[in-house]
Order: structure tokens, then sequence, then C-alpha cells
């Protein structure tokens, strides 16, 4: 058996100065990892008692990082690359001096979080690549802002076990720069995938072809500017408390399929007007420039869109704050394609 006893903080000579930049002090807590692993729980995962079986050391296993932010009563995602003979991952929670908790998680295969892509035209939206997995760890209430790490390896179905690798997690409080408490109109995002670019302005229309199959004429048909859109609110709004609220609203019309087919495929239009609304929590990171949306509520046209209890990260990227404006930048790898999103923000 491996004992998962290694330390977080490696060179204590040059920690000293590292969180001068902190918003948050109670950030800084270092937590109890018993407290900490009594207090999340992974859907499909099993407790067992002691320390995770040792490494076999034949099978690679790597992460991009090994600092990750976490939030209150939602938790914190695990993403990484996996083989295609992947069973699960072995994870274990330790404190910043190095005591692990008596316990460690058996996630197999099956508790994988799946990939959810918000609509495009809906605010933020994250993605994960083909060979990526996600595993998504909840909080309770018991868990506060501060520090903790984990250890996580991976085992495939040949018992095979990799390395461990160390993750150091700080727990974000809710809310930030106060710089950013006000009401924030979003006058423009761009977003580019797969060599394609899409803009939205403030009350700048964008239109579409508009494609079908006219019974009339029993051919396929296309009709220009079929489909448009014009947004005319994108209001984001950050409270002091932590909270934020978003609500956009979209112009729009579009082919009227049935009407057209009976007017021998002469186009008619119906509005196809949008409203969307998004509530939750928010947290900025000023060390590291960042950004993060914890969504636990959002409605189109007044109808509720159902969120898992924990929340889902709405967004999670950079931010640049300039007096009255900020810009926001995420980058994403979908299916071997890189999206990037951007949008900007002047002050109401």
């Amino acid at each position: 058996m491996l004992t998962f006893f290694i330390a977080c903080n490696k060179d204590d000579d040059n920690s000293s100065t590292q969180n001068d930049l902190s918003s948050n002090p109670e950030e800084e807590v270092e937590l109890n990892a018993s407290t900490v692993s009594n207090g999340i729980s992974i859907d499909g995962a099993t407790r067992e008692e002691g320390t995770p079986p040792q490494p076999t050391g034949t099978l690679p296993f790597s992460l991009e990082e090994d600092t990750q932010s976490a939030f209150l009563n939602n938790g914190f995602d695990i993403s990484f690359n996996a083989p295609d003979n992947y069973a699960g991952s072995y994870i274990q929670i330790v404190s910043n001096d190095g005591i692990p908790a008596s316990e460690y998680f058996d996630v197999p295969k099956t508790s994988f979080k799946p990939s959810n892509k918000k609509p495009s035209n809906h605010f933020f939206a994250k993605n994960l690549n083909d060979n990526e997995i996600e595993i998504d760890v909840d909080f309770g209430d018991a868990i506060p802002p501060g520090k903790f790490c984990y250890l996580i390896c991976i085992y495939d179905d040949q018992s095979n076990i990799s390395e461990p690798i160390e993750v150091c997690v700080e727990v974000e409080a809710w809310g930030g720069s106060s710089d950013l408490v006000a009401t924030w109109e979003m006058h423009k995002q761009e977003e580019v995938y797969d060599g394609m670019t899409d803009i939205k302005e403030i009350d700048v229309e964008s239109c579409e072809e508009y494609f079908f199959f006219c019974t009339a004429t029993e051919s396929d048909t296309t009709i220009e500017n079929g489909a448009c859109k014009t947004l005319k609110t994108a209001d984001l709004i950050f409270n002091a408390d932590g909270t934020y609220t978003f609500n956009s609203t979209e112009d729009g019309t579009t082919v009227d399929y049935e009407a057209t087919n009976n007017n021998n495929c002469d186009p008619i239009f119906k509005d196809d007007g949008e409203t969307y609304y998004s509530g939750g929590n928010w947290a900025y990171d000023e060390e590291e420039k960042r950004l993060t949306l914890v969504e636990f509520e959002s409605k189109e046209d007044d109808f509720p869109i159902t969120i898992d209890q924990d929340g889902d990260l709405l967004f999670d990227g950079d931010i640049t704050i300039d007096g009255n404006t900020f810009s926001v930048f995420e980058e994403d790898t979908f299916q071997g394609q890189t999206e990037t999103f951007k949008a900007y923000f002047r002050k109401k």
C-alpha cells in the first residue's frame, strides 16, 4: 500500500510573499483534510478506509495544472485525458501540511460527468474534448473558504495504477473586487470555432440563410436573410454579497415554415424573439485575474431550465478590468477544435 503523505507547500522559503495580493484572507486558511473529505461527495464513488492501492508505475498519467479553484456549495471538477481502457480513479484529500484523510474515494468510470455545453447564444459556454474525463466533486455546507490538496491516480481495466499526482485547491469566497460591484452592459461578444467567427453587438442585426424543402415545387429552397436576430439588452449585475444576475433580450424574425409552404413558398415571417435569465454566484481571483460564474438558476422566455442543486460552472476565464469597462476571455477544445470566447462590458 502507498501512503499518500505529501505536503503541498514544498518550498516554504518562497511561499511567504505569494499571497500578498489576496483580496480574501479567509481563502488562505489551511483546511483540515478530514473535514474536507467528510464534506465532499462524488456521485457514484465509494469511500474506502485507508490509502489507495500501490501504483504499478506502468500507466502514464498527467494533469495540465497542479493548482485550481473550488467554490462554496459547488465544489470543483477534475479534468484530464484518459487512455481508452481507463477504468477509474483513486482520490485522497490531504491538508497543506501533508496529513492525509483516513479514507479515499474510488471513482469508477461510470461516475464520469458528461460534457454539458450551453447553447452558444446563451452567454458563456464550456466544453470538454472527446478524450477528456471530468469528475464532479461536490461540496456540502461544512467546507469554508481555504486551502487543501488532493492526490489522484488512475487505473485501467488490467489493474495497472498510475503514480499519484498532487493538486492544491483554493476554495474561493464568493465575490471579490469592489470594482466589479455594479451593473454592466455586454455590448459585444465574439466566438471563434472551426475557423468561423460569430459576433454579436447591441442593436446590430445579424441574419442567416433559411433552408427548407418546399412542397409546392418539391425542391430545396433557400431564403436570404430568413432568420434574423438583434441583441437588445445584455446586462450583468455583480452584487456585493457575491451573487450575480444576467438578463438578455433578443428581437428576431424567422421564416414560418408551415405558412410559407401554404403560400407557394413565398416567405412569410414570424416573430422569433427571446429572453434569457441566469442567476448564481461570482468569484474574482485577484492573484490570477480570473472571473468565475457558478449558475444556480436560469430561464428561457420565463421557462425554468433544470440545474443541478450544486450549480453549473458557467464561466471560468481571464478578466481584464479597466475602470468603467472590463473584458473576459475563455478558451476550450472540443472535438479537436479550439473554441475561443470574448465578451466586452461597460458600466451602465
